[in-house]
């Protein structure tokens, strides 16, 4: 969760305190993850972005090939499966990231709530 909605996208990893274990998986569009391998015991967890799309790359004002509908232009250009979404610089890093869990050895089902504006 961030800013109290589903992360609509992204990578999380779990990764031991001292960084000798660690898992990542996807985070869907729906914001539901899954991550096997998880380091047993106390975790710290960095949250990775979607990337953005070619046209939010693009300069403002910028026309995107292909947007007149050119026959045959592929649509790269256009929105992926999952969204942007601008996570502070600090949970991305699993040196600086205060999200933290404590995992063990039985299935689990977490909720991430990255604080933030």
């Amino acid at each position: 969760m961030f800013q109290d909605k589903p992360l609509p996208g992204g990578t999380l990893t779990f990764s031991s305190l001292d960084f000798s274990k660690s898992a990542s998986g996807e985070v869907r569009a729906d914001g539901t993850y899954s991550v096997s391998r998880v380091p047993l015991g106390d975790v710290v967890i960095s949250v990775m972005p979607a990337p953005k799309s070619l046209s939010e790359l693009m300069p403002k004002g910028a026309k995107v090939p292909g947007a007149g509908g050119e026959k045959g232009a592929p649509d790269v250009y256009g929105k992926g499966k999952s969204t942007y979404v601008n996570i502070p610089q600090a949970y991305r890093d699993l040196r600086t990231s205060t999200l933290k869990l404590n995992v063990d050895t039985s299935p689990k089902s977490h909720d991430i709530t990255i604080p933030g504006k």
